[in-house]
């Protein structure tokens, strides 16, 4: 995996492994809208975070973005609350590309086994990761902003890039 400038090597790695993820954007009246991705990778060039998410569980979200391009994502993994969020004023929805089941399939199971020791079993993991291969869509977007939301002393600390 490529490493982008936006990001350490040891994030990068974090965000990618298969966590909570949680996008909001807003309609042209700020009205907020939020939804669960499934999936999280960096693009082949490393320029671009792209989350895959249904679109059906995330109609709101996704006529947002059409409609201003604003998303923020929130990263979390749930057994040790390590946070991060990242934004950005250019995503765009595409169709999956041709490893992204591979993609989400490696990012079920990782879920799966951080979530599996506070009680959640696979049962849960599957019910949540329900998807139609056909109803799934990806949302690709230019970083501008990164932040360190782990709670405690630096949480809201931005983390790259700078404006």
């Amino acid at each position: 995996m490529p490493t982008p400038s936006w990001l350490s090597a040891d994030d990068a790695e974090f965000i990618t492994k298969g966590l909570s993820i949680t996008l909001a954007s807003r309609d042209l009246r700020h009205v907020p809208s939020i939804a669960r991705a499934l999936a999280c990778r960096i693009s082949a060039d490393a320029q671009q975070l792209v989350v895959l998410l249904s679109r059906r569980q995330s109609a709101d979200l996704l006529r947002d973005v059409a409609a201003c391009g604003q998303l923020a994502v929130v990263i979390t993994e749930p057994s040790s609350h390590r946070t991060l969020q990242l934004k950005g004023r250019d995503a765009l929805i595409n169709a999956l590309e041709a490893d992204d089941l591979t993609v989400l399939a490696a990012s079920q199971a990782n879920f799966a086994a951080d979530i599996l020791p506070m009680g959640f079993d696979e049962s849960f993991t599957r019910r949540l990761y329900a998807f139609e291969a056909a109803d799934l869509c990806r949302l690709v977007m230019t970083p501008t902003d990164v932040f360190q939301q782990t709670p405690g002393v630096d949480a809201g600390k931005r983390i790259g890039p700078q404006p």
